[in-house]
């Protein structure tokens, strides 16, 4: 699990993050580029949907570190 991740579980479980609102709108690429990092870091069988999650959470990450 990556920094970034375990972060944003940190700001969950502490309240600062509600994971039901979206922070912001994300761009495309940007979702791309994110999916396609991640994916790269873990097994070929991992769910798409998943993946999908982790970059969502990922992107949300960032923009409160930000």
């Amino acid at each position: 699990m990556s920094d970034s991740i375990k972060k944003y579980n940190e700001l969950v479980e502490d309240g600062m993050i509600n994971p039901n609102t979206p922070l912001r709108t994300y761009t495309e690429l940007e979702l791309v580029e994110t999916v396609a990092n991640i994916a790269r870091h873990y097994k070929d069988d991992m769910p798409a949907e998943l993946i999908f999650a982790l970059a969502k959470d990922e992107l949300a990450v960032r923009e409160v570190c930000d």
